[in-house]
């Protein structure tokens, strides 16, 4: 690959890791300052939505409206944004921010573990010694008087209840995801799917309070949140289309570092040495489980293509 390629290559996977990561403190703050969850959640789908439609009409395509795709939409919005994000938002209040991202770390170590038992994918030694490490990971954060307070242990276990969700959405992508079909118009259509979806939920729940835009010293935030997770979803689609999965997929690793500085540096986090311990383990987990013999040379023949 061409040095001035591979610059902007790395200078994407930085941006695209940094700003998920930030969001973990974005999140933090913005349901910390008493919004609704699932009124969060709504705001999220649908301004992600609305985003992503905006760049879909700019390259001409959209989401197909078929009975695969409409079930395709409904299904994987309700695995990957009506329940994970809501769960998310509702842990966020309470759990710090880099806590929810060493817990946000095991998506693809969940992913695999579903997908070995539903053989989308293959057993493996060094996977499943990757799983292990994630697993302990989780306990030096969840075992009473390692780490956090048990008060917050509740909210921990709903942010890895929300992480399982995203893996069951991964493992339902791979198994239903309609053929020929743009990633970007089957987000979007998702998106706007989640939404729709949750609208009455927060009509029904809460009356018109939700749905009011965050104000005051959420607002920005929120907002920014929004924004950022669409741009770092477009720049997902770009790394994966120009310099393939495998080294897209090496953003986790960023995410989940960056989730706890940020949460260092924003909210002056301060983590006791029980989650460092975890966040180590976490990374030994993801790159046993992530790194696969012969993806790289699959990314290489995927730029000389």
């Amino acid at each position: 690959m061409p040095r001035p390629r591979l610059i902007v290559h790395l200078l994407a996977l930085f941006f695209m890791g940094s700003a998920w990561g930030f969001n973990y403190a974005l999140a933090r703050i913005t349901a910390r300052g008493g919004a609704n969850p699932l009124g969060l959640a709504f705001w999220l789908s649908f301004g992600g939505g609305i985003t992503l439609g905006i760049l879909c009409l700019v390259r001409w395509t959209g989401p197909r409206v078929t009975s695969h795709h409409m079930t395709y939409y409904v299904s994987s919005g309700m695995l990957g944004s009506v329940l994970p994000v809501t769960l998310y938002f509702y842990a966020a209040s309470h759990v710090p921010a880099g806590v929810l991202a060493i817990t946000g770390a095991l998506i693809p170590l969940l992913t695999y573990a579903l997908s070995a038992l539903v053989r989308v994918d293959v057993f493996s030694i060094r996977r499943l010694t990757g799983l292990v490490f994630g697993f302990v990971a989780v306990l030096f954060i969840v075992t009473p008087g390692s780490s956090l307070p048990p008060p917050m242990l509740p909210r921990v276990l709903v942010s890895l209840l929300s992480s399982l969700c995203y893996a069951f959405q991964s493992i339902y992508m791979a198994l239903r995801r309609p053929a020929g079909t743009d990633a970007l118009a089957l987000t979007t259509g998702m998106m706007l799917a989640s939404s729709a979806i949750m609208l009455p939920l927060v009509l029904a729940t809460n009356g018109e309070g939700p749905l009011a835009f965050p104000s005051g010293k959420i607002e920005l935030p929120f907002a920014a949140m929004t924004v950022l997770s669409a741009l770092a979803y477009v720049v997902y689609l770009y790394l994966v289309g120009d310099a393939g999965p495998v080294f897209a997929s090496q953003s986790g690793y960023i995410v989940t570092v960056s989730g706890v500085l940020w949460g260092t540096v924003i909210l002056n986090e301060h983590y006791s040495a029980w989650v460092w311990i975890a966040l180590v383990s976490m990374l030994i987990g993801l790159t046993l489980v992530t790194l696969r013999p012969g993806q790289n040379a699959a990314d290489k023949r995927h730029h000389e293509g």
